[in-house]
């Protein structure tokens, strides 16, 4: 057999399900005498082995089936193998259900084995258990008459040192006694701490009669003392050294004594200035507010004198001193503010807040500044700390109730310093100045720095606010006399006043930024709950609004200047033109002008944005208004038409060289390449117009809506009248009304001093009227003959 037919037998036996499997010796034995298949003899006739690794199928079956006659067996031996798979199944289900069941008895006598093992370990350990309880029980016999002792001696040793604390109590009592009586008070403050130690101890046990009257002696013998101290220190006798022992004494008697002692000894020191400055007395008034302030300095250097270096340095007693003055002053003012407000005068108000503010500032200095701790707002936040001025704001704060009179004084100062500076303005700068600027600017905005610094000084809250808003309003007013020293916009413009109006523009730019950055200092400087209403936007864009019209009032100026040579470009015969030559004179005269203003303009506008702007709303205003007088011109000559696109070149020239016409700019930027490209973009207008003029007339129509897409019949209209054509021959190229809708021409608005009657849309025109009016119209246009025998010509045909 080759091995495809080997190939193909393995896989019919695969089809059939035959899976050769590995026999035992008892098997091929029972195989034998069945007759089902080979036996293990005759697997040994081809040296076959079931078992081996390298045992080969194909070997096997080409041994088995030696030649083709041999396969008449082959369904024989398959049913051979057949049954010899069924018995091997059937003998590994039957050697598996042995071992199962052999695996079942060992694991069950296992779980046998195990539980008993539990049990006898349960035995053993409640034998352990009854063995220690028996232990436990010994012992306690044992030890009980040891307890009982050790409690005892605990007790007595307990009482001894209780008898022996209480013993020291009483002898330490007797002793304050003793050295109070002495004024010994260096030894007592030593006594009353050993007593407030030793108390401590005792305090659970208060309710004892005994105990109570020994807190009953040292409650009246501190009391006692404080009397005592009292005295020492109202007598002028008391020496320093005895004085600083009171202190050490009342220190030793707790907070609560301390706090009272200087309260106290603060009522002391202020009765007289309670009884000087009676509500009601002339001397109480706000505007002697100095004379409190000076008995204060007094009473602080009386207090040096008398007791420098007595008082604890923590105890801060000049410091509360202070602090309790300024809280009664500060009551005192507010009453008299009230009882005086109808009838207050703002300079007097004013000059009290000065000396307050100036007060607390150098009472600020001389004890320092006081920290704050700010508690965090969020988990995620630290807490932070702070310092400032211990007595900044103490008495101060009780004018803001009066504030009003504050910004009112103030507001009738920058009212008569605006109206000054106003009258004192020339409205002209000298020629090397450089910044350019009014100096009614300049000296309104020192004005305005100097009032806010000052009012920040007396106030950072309302009052701060309320002269910030009148800032605001007089930056306003100041805008607006700006606003009036604009020329009309007809006017045309001399050297002076076009000065005036770049001083404004640049007077406005300081004033807008001025008056950004001035609001952001206010901000910074008031209190966090009026930095909202502090709001500058307004002033920042009238002024950016004044800049705006300035720069249109200069652009409409320069224009009125050109408007004659426009004029003139108008009233030249441009009908009978016969020749093209250089530039007209209309251009010299308008490069004349322009090369006369915007040196003067570029030197004169110190942000070269605002030239920037006022080139671009130049061009864009301008050269439409040329545009317009190029209709003005009625009736163009093919020549006159060739000598516009001449002249409008040299125009386009001189209108992009205008950034570049003053010595501050080296080398063109980005503003002026934008510059260039929108005066290309508009004068390209004005040259497509006169192609349209130039071309020709059979072609005229298609030549408008290619060169001009967006373009009205009007603008049709005007050309149609620059070439000449009547209304009857224009009637040919107008649209009809259903052309229109279905493309409208979109109107792009043209500066023109004539308004043209619109006309009627009429049918559009067919070839031979073309012809007709192409032949007409050509002596009329003065075309070169050339054109006119084609013309001929073509109407021939």
């Amino acid at each position: 057999m080759d091995g495809s037919e080997v190939n193909q037998l393995i896989k019919k036996m695969g089809d059939e399900g035959m899976e050769l499997n590995l026999r035992d010796e008892k098997e091929n034995e029972r195989n034998k005498k069945e007759g089902l298949g080979l036996g293990l003899g005759e697997q040994e006739e081809y040296g076959m082995e079931w078992n081996l690794e390298s045992f080969s199928e194909v070997e096997y079956i080409n041994n088995l089936f030696p030649t083709e006659q041999s396969l008449v067996e082959l369904d024989s031996s398959l049913l051979k193998w057949k049954e010899r798979i069924r018995n091997t199944n059937e003998l590994l289900r039957n050697s598996i259900y042995e071992q199962i069941s052999s695996e079942r008895d060992k694991g069950k006598q296992k779980i046998l084995e195990t539980t008993k093992s539990i049990q006898d370990l349960f035995v053993q350990i409640s034998e352990m258990k009854r063995k220690a309880e028996s232990s436990e029980k010994m012992v306690h016999e044992i030890c009980r008459d040891i307890k009982n002792l050790d409690y005892a001696k605990k007790n007595v040793t307990t009482t001894i040192t209780a008898l022996k604390r209480m013993q020291m109590l009483i002898t330490a009592i007797d002793q304050l006694k003793w050295t109070s009586s002495k004024h010994q008070y260096r030894e007592a403050a030593v006594l009353l701490e050993a007593i407030n130690e030793l108390s401590s101890l005792f305090i659970p046990f208060k309710h004892i009669s005994k105990l109570s009257l020994l807190f009953k002696q040292v409650s009246t013998i501190s009391s006692t003392l404080l009397k005592q101290i009292h005295y020492d220190f109202e007598s002028s006798e008391s020496s320093n050294s005895t004085l600083m022992d009171a202190c050490h004494v009342i220190d030793a008697m707790g907070k609560d004594s301390r706090r009272e002692f200087i309260n106290w000894l603060l009522d002391t020191l202020l009765k007289e200035y309670k009884s000087l400055f009676r509500q009601g007395d002339e001397i109480s008034s706000i505007s002697n507010i100095k004379r409190r302030f000076a008995w204060l300095k007094k009473r602080l250097m009386m207090f040096d004198e008398r007791f420098r270096g007595i008082f604890p340095e923590e105890w801060a007693v000049q410091e509360s001193f202070v602090e309790e003055f300024c809280i009664l002053t500060r009551q005192n003012v507010s009453e008299g503010l009230e009882r005086e407000r109808d009838n207050l005068d703002s300079n007097v108000f004013v000059s009290a807040i000065k000396k307050t503010v100036s007060f607390e500032n150098e009472m600020s200095e001389r004890f320092g500044k006081m920290t704050i701790i700010q508690k965090a707002i969020s988990a995620s936040q630290d807490q932070q700390s702070f310092q400032v001025p211990r007595f900044q704001g103490m008495i101060s704060c009780c004018y803001d109730v009066c504030m009003d009179i504050l910004v009112a004084s103030e507001d009738r100062k920058l009212a008569e310093r605006l109206s000054q500076i106003l009258h004192e303005e020339t409205w002209s700068v000298d020629e090397e100045e450089r910044t350019k600027i009014l100096q009614s600017s300049k000296d309104l905005v020192y004005y305005f720095k100097t009032c806010v610094q000052f009012c920040s000084s007396l106030s950072k809250n309302q009052g701060l606010s309320g002269v910030s808003q009148s800032l605001a309003k007089y930056f306003s007013q100041y805008a607006n006399a700006l606003i009036e020293k604009l020329p009309s916009a007809d006017a045309k413009l001399n050297e002076s006043q076009e000065k005036m109006i770049c001083l404004i523009i640049n007077t406005s730019d300081y004033c807008s930024k001025t008056s950004i950055s001035m609001g952001d200092s206010i901000r910074n400087t008031i209190n966090s709950r009026f930095a909202d209403k502090i709001n500058f936007k307004e002033v920042h864009a009238k002024f950016e609004e004044i800049i705006a019209n300035s720069a249109k009032s200069l652009s409409k100026g320069l224009e009125n200047k050109l408007e004659t040579a426009l004029t003139q470009m108008t009233k030249m015969p441009w009908g009978s033109w016969e020749s093209v030559g250089d530039q007209s004179d209309y251009v010299n005269q308008l490069s004349t002008y322009i090369n006369q203003s915007i040196p003067i303009y570029r030197s004169w506008i110190v942000n070269p944005t605002h030239f920037n702007f006022f080139c671009d709303l130049f061009i864009m205003s301008f050269i439409p208004n040329m545009i317009g007088h190029v209709y003005k011109c009625r009736r163009l000559s093919e020549y006159a038409a060739q000598q516009l696109r001449v002249d409008f070149a040299v125009i386009r020239q001189i209108l992009c060289e205008i950034p570049s016409m003053a010595n501050r700019i080296s080398s063109p930027g980005l503003a002026s390449r934008r510059y260039a490209k929108n005066v290309n973009k508009e004068m390209d207008k004005v040259d497509n117009i006169l192609k349209v003029v130039l071309s020709p007339i059979e072609t005229v129509l298609e030549t408008f809506k290619s060169l001009i897409p967006n373009g009205t019949d009007t603008e049709f209209q005007k050309i149609l009248d620059l070439r000449g054509l009547s209304r009857a021959e224009q009637k040919l190229f107008l649209s009809t009304p259903s052309e229109k809708e279905e493309k409208p021409l979109v109107s792009i608005p043209f500066v023109t001093n004539a308004s043209i009657p619109s006309i009627p849309s009429i049918n559009p025109p067919t070839a031979s009227n073309i012809k007709r009016l192409f032949t007409t119209a050509a002596n009329r246009f003065n075309m070169p003959d050339v054109l006119k025998s084609k013309s001929s010509n073509s109407s021939g045909d």
